[in-house]
């Protein structure tokens, strides 16, 4: 996804597979474990491999100390439109106002449709997805599902992801959502996403949420 969206790859730590990954295709990469601008915050009360924080001035620091590039000529990723998208008349359009997308036994992230705002509220596990500075909840104007097998690699229960290939999903906006499918023709290419009849995906003018699927 990093090589798809040619972006620098800030991570904190690395399994086996990745960090020969990494090498193999020379992705530009800000690694916690070895860079700075990173630090612990330990009174949250969550696990300790949950309190490495960063900020972008940072990453920005690393990023020109390291020769990284800050721009990019490659197309963006998905196709936004500043005209409303309507896709309620669509073909299989459903009404898609409380959006439940489960991932484990453990984790289930949801949204709520506000009609007032026409934006999505994102919660997880029934609870509200709260901003930990700003305490406002997350929002979406856009939900990309992406249904995508995934396997375990290692006695760690690493796992992998079977994303180049092809498959389906959904996109959702508006209150509604329709079926897409979703084509990667290697790791380097982009995701396109399109519509049952072929033409490619265009999603409405705000912020975008792929969700990946096991």
């Amino acid at each position: 996804y990093a090589m798809e969206n040619d972006a620098i790859y800030v991570h904190f730590g690395w399994s086996p597979q990745a960090q020969s990954d990494i090498k193999k295709f020379a992705i530009n990469n800000i690694n916690g474990l070895y860079d700075s601008g990173f630090w612990r915050d330990t009174s949250l009360n969550v696990p300790y491999e949950h309190t490495a924080f960063t900020n972008i001035a940072n990453i920005k620091q690393t990023a020109s100390r390291r020769g990284y590039r800050n721009t990019t000529n490659e197309k963006a990723l998905l196709n936004y439109s500043i005209s409303n998208i309507d896709i309620s008349e669509m073909n299989s359009a459903v009404v898609a106002n409380n959006v439940v997308i489960p991932y484990s036994y453990a984790q289930t992230t949801s949204y709520q449709y506000d009609i007032d705002t026409k934006l999505y509220k994102r919660s997880m596990n029934n609870k509200a997805h709260v901003d930990a500075v700003t305490k406002q909840q997350y929002t979406a104007k856009n939900i990309i599902i992406q249904k995508i097998s995934n396997y375990s690699i290692d006695s760690y229960g690493r796992q992998d992801l079977k994303n180049v290939g092809s498959g389906d999903g959904y996109y959702i906006t508006n209150g509604y959502a329709v079926p897409i499918t979703w084509t990667k023709n290697s790791r380097k290419e982009k995701t396109i996403y399109k519509f049952l009849d072929g033409t490619e995906v265009k999603v409405n003018d705000g912020n975008t949420y792929i969700q990946i699927q096991p």
